[in-house]
């Protein structure tokens, strides 16, 4: 796995320290090391040799290591998460249509569907761009709006309509599960004519 050889390759720079001298202490207690360039002994905390002038490289590279392996954990994880949402099984697909009972939007697209049939000239229907039918029961729900549609003559007119379904279960957007209990239009009972 591409991780392992990461790991193995970087995981050395955790035990040892990397420095471009070695280490000592001198007799006075302070902590030294050895340029390797001129082979003075020098102060630890020192960053340049003032001897050869040479920059040293000084203490370890533990802070690297663990931004490397820090980046490694992330992409493990994150790798990890990408598999597990992949290859999670699919339930949605056996159950697509909503359990809950709340289908008001869909109420007032199926209205506008059943006072389309109603019209002289369905094509120029002109409904509210935002509309929702009241749930009066479970399943059941009310519209009142208004159409704007030509009449026969050809004429713009605004019609007013409530309309009374019931959802009797399938696919809320198939309009055959749908049934009209109520439907008036400008005060004229359409349902019962």
């Amino acid at each position: 796995m591409l991780t392992n050889l990461f790991l193995s390759n970087h995981f050395s720079c955790l035990m040892t320290q990397s420095t471009s001298a070695s280490s000592d202490i001198s007799v006075d207690g302070e902590e030294t090391q050895i340029c390797s360039s001129c082979q003075s002994k020098i102060s630890k905390k020192a960053s340049i040799c003032p001897q050869c002038r040479t920059k040293i490289k000084g203490g370890s590279n533990i802070t690297g290591c663990l931004v490397f392996l820090g980046m490694i954990l992330f992409l493990v994880v994150a790798f990890a998460g990408c598999n597990s949402s992949s290859t999670g099984s699919s339930d949605s697909s056996s159950s697509s249509y909503s359990t809950t009972d709340d289908n008001s939007t869909m109420s007032y697209v199926q209205a506008n569907n059943f006072v389309k049939l109603a019209l002289k000239s369905p094509s120029t229907a002109d409904f509210p761009f935002f509309g929702e039918g009241v749930k009066i029961s479970t399943g059941t729900y009310k519209v009142d709006s208004y159409v704007d549609s030509q009449n026969g003559f050809g004429a713009m007119i605004r019609s007013n309509y409530s309309i009374t379904l019931q959802y009797t279960g399938g696919d809320p957007a198939a309009q055959r599960n749908w049934k009209v209990l109520k439907f008036t239009m400008d005060g004229k009972d359409l349902l019962n004519q």
